[in-house]
Order: C-alpha cells, then structure tokens, then sequence
C-alpha cells in the first residue's frame, strides 16, 4: 500500500514538472526565445513520454509546433502539431483539439494557402465558441480578420478584428490587446488612415516592449516603418526597420528577419540608396535560401517519395499485365515453341541466379568493410578519449586547486573543482556517443576553456559564435573533434604572447551534411612557436587522431577537400599574428 502511494506521489510529482516545462516553453515563446522554449518543451516531451501522461505530451507537441513556426520551420510545425492534434482527439480533450486546430491554421497562414488556414480557424472557433473559452476565442477573431484581409475583404477584416480586440480588452488581455492594435493598422493603412494605423501600432509597441516580446516589437516597427514610407518618411521608416531587424535576430525569428531585410530594401531604395539597398536584398535571399534549404528539403523529400512509390506501383502493374500477355502467348503455341521456351526460361534463371549471387558478394564485402570501419573508429574514438586531456593538464588542474585551498581561498577552489568535476563527468558521458547536439560540445568547450583561462590567470579572452547554426540542439557533430585545436591554440599561440590573447571559435554552415569549425587565435603564430624546444616535442595526439576520425565518420559522402585546414594569418607588414584552424565535421539531425 506504501510502495503504491509512493509512486503515485512520484507521478504526480512528475505531472508538475511536465507543466512547469510547458509553462515556460509558452513564457519563451511569448518574450521571443524561442530556442530555449524549444528546449523546455523537448525535456516535457521526455517527462510525458515516462510517465505516460498523454495531455502533457499533447501540450508540449504543440507549443514545439508553436515555436518552429515562428521560427520559418513550417514542416517540423505542421508535424507536432499534427501530432498534438491525433493526441487530443485520443483522449477527447476539447480546448486542446481547437489549439492545435488554430496553430495548423497559422501554419497554413504562413504557407500562404488561405483556404485551408481559414478552413481550420473555423474549426477552433467553433469549439472554442462550446466550451467558451474566451481568452482563445479573442485571438481567432482577429486570425480570421487576417484572412479577409488577404482576400481584400476590408470591411469584413476589420469587423473581425474589431471584435477580437473588444474581447481581448474585456478580459485584460495585454497580448491580446496589442495583437489587435498591430492587425488593424494593417487595415487602416489600406485605407489609407495612416494617423489612426500609426497610434495603434505605437500602442502595440508600447505594450510588446512591457511585456518584453521581441517579435513583437519587431512586427509593429514593421507596421510603422509601412506608415513612414507612405508618408515619404524614409529615413525614419529605416530607423525603424534597422531596430525591427534587431529585435529579430534576438528572438530568431527567421521567417520575420526575412520579411525586414527585404523591406529595408525597398525602404533604401526609395531614398535612393542603392548600395545598402543591394546589401540589405542579400541578406534577404540569404535568410529565405536558409529557410528553404533546412524546411522544404523535407517537403521536397516526402514528394519525391510519394512520386517513387507512385512509379514502382505502375511498373509492378505493367510487369504484371506483360506476363499475363506471355503466358496466354505460351498456350497457344506447339510443344516445339514450349521447349524453346522451357529452355529460355531455364538460361533466364541461370542468369538471374547469377546475378543475385554477385549481389549478395558485393553486399557481403560491402558489409564487411563497413564493420572494418566501424572497429577502426571505435579505437579511433578510445585514442581520442585518452589523448582529450593530457596529463600535465589534469596535473596542473589539481594543483592549481591544492594551491587556492592552501592560500585559503576556498571559495575559489570550490568554483575550480565543480567545473574539473563537471568538465570529467561530460568527457564520460559523451564517450559512449559518436555524435552530440552542438549546444552540448559548446558547454564542453566553455567549461574547458574557463578551467583554462582560470589556470592561467586570464591569460586570453574566449568568443563563440553559433548564430549560423539554424538549431543547436538539433544539429549534432562528432564528440571530441574541437577540443585538441583549442589546446594547441591556447599552448603554444596564446601563452606565448606579452599581453592579454583572444581566442574565437566560430561556426558556419557548409553544406547539407557538413558544419565548419574555426578555431583562431591572435597568439604568436606556428612559426614563432616552432622555435621553442618544448613545442617541438609537443605535439596533440588528439589532433592526428581527429583527422583520421573525420575521414571514417566521412567516408559515405566522397569528399575530396581537407577536413583539417592550417592558416597562418599575417599583419599588414606581414609578421605573423596568429593561426587559424578549419574543421569540416560531418552533421546528423536528432529528432524530438
């Protein structure tokens, strides 16, 4: 009877920590971070799925759906949602059906196909309407008045928003209220009341800008700088997309920085600034291709699938009406033309056994040096695990921690010791992983660099740069590639120098299955090294071993370029002033 009451207290326990999770994902959704709310709402899947609670996992599919879609993802939102949607119908939960109703619609809204987004509004307004739920109902009003809006219907758009924004202010609703003020000056800018629709979108930046949503902010200076180029009002009308664009990026909302660049294009060019106008255009085409090429290769994926199966079906058909054709052929003929027959049927056979006995060879040898190659990066990744962290390093660590405490500087020793602690515990667990998420290796690389820096007294400052990476949690590289540049970078570059070195680390998307790594540092260069005794002695195991990694994990894509890449980079006067190291690392995609 304890042991039953124990776990039902644990489940429920573990219930609150689920809709804490939700709750968060849909405070970061709504302030703009939508990564981290993406983070939340992964660990709230995981929960759900352990404790078999089907509403939380309703809850967290459709608030991951919420957040890739306002991040341009409109594939993986169509899919969570969708996902959510089966969930709720499953278990008859009313309020969370019409959700995922009204965030399919959305979906469908940002694809441009009006139909379908206004087919499914309908469908949430009218369970919302049965159970009453009010707060939901304001909001689909004004999705609803969008659609008219895209038909031209002015009049039926702003009844429709109108009614969303009354309710919206009836229950308080601030969010409600400035999503409102921001649809309708879409109206009246049509109407060309550009004063009414410039106090409404300053009322809903003002109200975005308390409630501290990025997105938000950003939509309204978009609405006003649409004002200011109406009213010839360029310049400010540029100020106020350049503040839009900012506020984007924070929030990465890709699909809305898309639509900024491209007017602050037009905005450019209206004032006959072509060269920013230019620029301004590229970035543009480079966020929509970015887009395009990480969200609609899936698209493109599942129709190029359907269309194979579509053709394997008619050729089964085909092939099967053929031998119809022959067998009838083959009744109507003498014995002679049936042992001819038997006898072709016979050679057909051999051939055909032939054939499939070269394939099974091929897949055998195939197979065999696949295994080959999975033994050799096995030990590859046992080397690369034992050369991660020399020995002088864990030597020196401890050290530098026997020192502070013996200074009596305990606090500072505590610091140290929980991130050597804590950088040993990831070297272990990510050991039994081939590949990890991005944000993983970079709290790894963190950790070690700030153990570093503390054991050498701030000898150098340390930069990372992901903002090209589209999704760090889902993007994974291979464990325990970056770390031995980032040594040889600090060891024999950095320390070497009388002042204060920076260390940056950057990375670049490539191409479809490959990420660039890039390691620089502002240090004394390789020559300068080269001249110190102890420097030609030492050299990182872990970085021969990398490349050879690189290459197996790499082996199934033909490529010919260098994975590990040594610049030396000069001054103006051609003294050497640092190094700088590209890594190609293989990518795979986690799913949820």
């Amino acid at each position: 009877m304890f042991a039953a009451k124990t776990l039902a207290d644990s489940i429920q326990h573990s219930k609150g920590i689920c809709d804490a999770f939700n709750n968060a994902a849909l405070i970061y959704y709504a302030e703009g971070l939508y990564e981290k709310g993406i983070e939340s709402s992964i660990r709230a899947i995981q929960l759900a799925k352990q404790i078999n609670n089907s509403s939380c996992l309703a809850t967290a599919y459709t608030h991951l759906g919420l957040a890739y879609s306002a991040k341009g993802y409109m594939s993986k939102a169509m899919e969570y949602n969708i996902k959510a949607l089966e969930i709720a119908e499953q278990i008859q939960d009313s309020t969370q059906t019409a959700t995922c109703f009204r965030y399919i619609g959305s979906s469908y809204f940002n694809l441009k196909d009006y139909k379908n987004a206004l087919f499914y509004f309908n469908k949430a307004t009218n369970v919302f309407e049965d159970v009453n739920d009010q707060l939901a109902l304001a909001s689909v009003y004004i999705d609803v008045g969008k659609i008219y809006l895209q038909d031209e219907l002015l009049e039926e758009a702003q009844l429709a928003m109108e009614k969303g924004l009354t309710l919206s202010k009836k229950l308080g609703n601030k969010r409600g209220v400035a999503y409102g003020y921001s649809a309708l000056s879409e109206v009246f800018i049509l109407q060309d009341e550009l004063d009414k629709a410039e106090d409404y979108l300053k009322d809903a930046a003002s109200i975005y800008l308390k409630l501290g949503d990025k997105s938000g902010q950003a939509l309204a200076l978009k609405g006003l700088a649409r004002v200011n180029i109406k009213q010839e009002h360029f310049k400010l009308a540029v100020m106020n997309l350049e503040r839009a664009v900012i506020m984007a990026k924070i929030a990465r909302a890709k699909v809305l920085a898309k639509e900024l660049y491209l007017d602050l294009s037009d905005a450019y060019a209206a004032q006959k600034d072509y060269r920013n106008a230019l620029i301004a255009y590229s970035k543009y085409s480079v966020v929509k291709d970015s887009i395009f090429s990480r969200d609609k290769s899936r698209q493109l994926a599942e129709i190029q699938t359907k269309y194979e199966t579509e053709r394997l079906a008619r050729e089964k058909l085909e092939l099967s009406e053929k031998n119809q054709q022959q067998s009838y052929a083959m009744e109507l003929q003498n014995k002679e033309q049936e042992l001819v027959n038997n006898r072709n049927f016979l050679i057909i056979i051999v051939l055909i056994f032939a054939i499939l006995l070269g394939i099974i060879v091929a897949v055998l040898m195939l197979r065999q040096n696949r295994l080959k190659a999975q033994v050799r990066e096995s030990e590859l990744e046992q080397r690369a695990l034992h050369a991660q962290m020399n020995p002088h390093f864990m030597f020196n660590s401890l050290n530098s921690i026997q020192s502070l405490i013996a200074t009596g500087d305990n606090s500072a020793a505590s610091i140290y010791l929980a991130r050597f602690s804590r950088l040993m515990r990831t070297i272990l667990q990510h050991s039994r992983e081939t590949f990890v998420p991005i944000q993983k290796e970079i709290e790894f690389i963190s950790n070690y660099v700030e153990l570093e820096k503390r054991r050498f007294n701030e000898a150098f400052d340390i930069e990372i740069d992901d903002e090209d990476v589209e999704d760090t949690h889902f993007t994974m590289i291979p464990t325990f590639v970056i770390q031995p540049f980032i040594e040889n970078a600090i060891i024999h570059g950095l320390l070497r120098k009388p002042e204060k070195g920076h260390l940056k680390i950057m990375f670049e998307h490539y191409n479809k299955n490959f990420l660039k790594c890039i390691v620089e540092d502002d240090g004394i260069g390789r020559e300068k090294a080269s001249e110190f005794k102890s420097d030609k002695k030492h050299q990182s195991l872990g970085v021969g071993i990398t490349e050879q990694r690189l290459q197996y994990l790499s082996m199934n894509y033909g490529i010919k370029e260098d994975f590990v890449k040594f610049i030396d980079l000069k001054n103006d006067t051609g003294e050497a002033c640092g190094t700088r190291v590209e890594l190609l690392l293989p990518i795979k995609y986690k799913t949820a």
